[in-house]
């Protein structure tokens, strides 16, 4: 018998690296729109005050999460 091909589901990459946590609520309300939030990976800053509970409600949505350094992600983009 032949198996089915498994669906390939790409993620969403959105890197809010640069955000405050000002913008957590447009973060938030872009997710909340979206039909397949657990489809979608988010990186936030690290240092920046308030991006852990951010990350929480994220991933209690059923988002990745990954917080870099503010910097880390463009020096490694330009090599």
């Amino acid at each position: 018998t032949r198996t089915p091909p498994r669906a390939y589901t790409k993620k969403l990459v959105v890197d809010c690296s640069g955000m405050d946590a000002l913008s957590a609520d447009s973060i938030m309300a872009w997710v909340i729109s979206s039909p397949e939030p657990h489809n979608m990976h988010v990186i936030l800053a690290s240092s920046t005050p308030g991006m852990r509970r951010l990350q929480c409600t994220l991933q209690g949505m059923g988002c990745g999460v990954s917080r870099v350094r503010k910097g880390l992600l463009a020096r490694h983009s330009s090599q």
